[in-house]
């Protein structure tokens, strides 16, 4: 029991090996060639202590057989040594991989066990675990112990087929670093959760299923999948080269979400070609991207800015809600072209424009294409609505404003944006000022609620539609008790203006300080 067995020389078994009691230590001496290979299963019941040797154990057995079998009571001290080659392993007790590399090819049994963990195991810092080969290899416990592991760089390199856990009897997996240089790395099929504290490199594939998955950062190559989970993937930290994301592969998003962490410091985001399905900001710092971004649900921004990082052309395409409920989307700078399903600014919140066009083209549950009472700068750009929205706030300053769409008239509702700001330099909360032009090309436009209206250049029609079928109504149909300013009128062919108050014991007034041209013929303008 207490005898130790040195090792001076290289040994090769081309049967079993095992340790009942006592030590077997190999690399003695500092020769640098005591090296261990063992064809067939080696048990540890006592101690093997391994040093810098390279060891080879079981490492292409198959079957129902381990290479390495770290039984009860037994101890594995993996040492130093650059490379281990393991067959299947079952680590019961006590054992710490080497600091160097530890490949498995094989797996063994009817569920592919490549490697049962004890909760004793020990990965040194920066020390590999590696999956090779063509077998199917799955990971799973060794006991009855609460199922959470802690492992340092894991490799997945196989020439065709997976890694992934065992039915029944899965680990939850904590890893320093995961690389998937080909084959596929699966974390089902129960679902099991991934934390990874470092980067994730994926030139083949990481199927996530509905896990809960933690990155450190995700880095898609190309010939690379990551097929999302359908629940979330939250990304803690960058790589060396300051991005949180990059995809030159192919995202598949399984309808979940990616969660940007507080912990991330000011970062960069490439996105590729792509679409992200929900897409959470909560850094607190600020999120460049540096290529156009798809985002096939909601974008939410709830803290730091998020925008266009580098050239600031970049497009924003996000088919359904843009809640910005803190911080700032844009960086005030931009000139590409955004599209939003709708727009919810919350108080304290800000939507910096792109300069160029905010294209709405849905509406939220409550049928506002734009709400909230947060701050929308315009930065000399367009808001343009092609989509079923009808509702708008009465309080803002816009500079382009068209109205595209034939499902419904433009309501001015009820909620603010900060307010606008009349000709004369008054401001309101219900105040709606339009300081470049205003476009009605379909349906109509209706100042509703809203108090006052300032309105740069009208420009009602567009000559596609018949004869004042495109309106800007103030008449009586609606309940606008206020007035209306405008510097220059323009009524297209098929555009008219609607005026007059047959609501009794209210008055609303329409001011034109510059040029006013109808085209609308006779019924161009109605006055009641």
């Amino acid at each position: 029991a207490s005898c130790v067995a040195q090792m001076y020389s290289d040994v090769s078994l081309s049967g079993n090996l095992t340790i009942t009691a006592g030590q077997l230590t190999t690399g003695v001496g500092g020769y640098g060639y005591s090296n261990l290979t063992v064809t067939g299963t080696t048990v540890v019941s006592g101690t093997l202590t391994c040093n810098s040797s390279t060891i080879s154990l079981g490492a292409t057995i198959t079957g129902n057989a381990y290479g390495l079998n770290v039984a009860s009571g037994g101890t594995f001290t993996g040492g130093t040594g650059a490379n281990h080659y393991l067959g299947p392993c079952n680590l019961q007790s006590s054992t710490t991989l080497t600091t160097g590399t530890t490949t498995i090819a094989t797996s063994a049994y009817s569920d592919n066990r490549a490697i049962w963990l004890d909760t004793s195991i020990t990965c040194p810092t920066d020390s590999i675990l590696k999956f090779t080969g063509t077998e199917e290899q799955n990971i799973a416990e060794s006991g009855s112990d609460t199922a959470a592991r802690t492992l340092a760089k894991v490799v997945v390199d196989k020439a065709s087929n997976k890694v992934s856990f065992v039915s029944g009897n899965p680990i939850a997996m904590t890893c320093q670093e995961l690389t998937i240089t080909s084959g596929e790395f699966d974390t089902g099929p129960d679902d099991v959760a991934l934390t990874v504290t470092g980067d994730v490199s994926v030139t083949g594939t990481l199927t996530g299923n509905a896990s809960a998955i933690s990155m450190g950062s995700l880095t898609i190559n190309s010939g690379g999948t990551y097929a999302a989970t359908s629940g979330t993937t939250t990304i803690k930290s960058e790589t060396s080269g300051g991005s949180t994301y990059v995809n030159d592969g192919t995202f598949t998003h399984n309808n979940g979400t990616l969660l940007l962490h507080a912990d991330i410091p000011d970062t960069q985001v490439y996105a590729g070609s792509s679409s992200l399905y929900n897409l959470t900001s909560s850094t607190g710092n600020n999120v460049w991207l540096k290529e156009n971004i798809t985002i096939a649900n909601d974008l939410t921004v709830t803290s730091g800015t998020f925008g266009s990082g580098g050239g600031n052309d970049k497009a924003i395409t996000v088919t359904g809600d843009v809640s910005i409920t803190g911080g700032e989307l844009g960086n005030g700078s931009e000139t590409g072209a955004y599209s939003f399903g709708s727009l919810t600014i919350a108080s304290g919140a800000t939507y910096s424009a792109t300069s160029g066009t905010t294209t709405i083209t849905a509406k939220t549950s409550d049928n506002y294409g734009i709400k909230g009472g947060g701050t929308f700068t315009h930065n000399n750009g367009e808001v343009k609505v092609t989509g079923n929205a009808f509702r708008f706030p009465i309080g803002a300053t816009y500079y382009d404003f068209t109205w595209d769409t034939s499902s419904e008239p433009c309501y001015l509702y009820s909620t603010t944006l900060s307010g606008g700001a009349t000709i004369d330099g008054t401001q309101n909360a219900g105040y709606t000022a339009i300081l470049g032009t205003l476009k009605i090309n379909d349906r109509g436009f209706v100042p509703y609620n809203a108090t006052k209206v300032f309105i740069n250049n009208l420009i009602v029609g567009d000559n596609t539609d018949s004869a004042n079928a495109t309106n800007f109504d103030m008449q009586d149909s609606d309940v606008f008790d206020g007035d209306v300013i405008v510097n220059n009128i323009l009524i297209n062919a098929d555009g008219q203006l609607k005026f007059g108050d047959n609501h009794a014991g209210n008055s609303d007034a329409l001011e034109v300080r510059g040029a006013f041209r109808s085209l609308g013929g006779a019924s161009g303008v109605v006055v009641v």
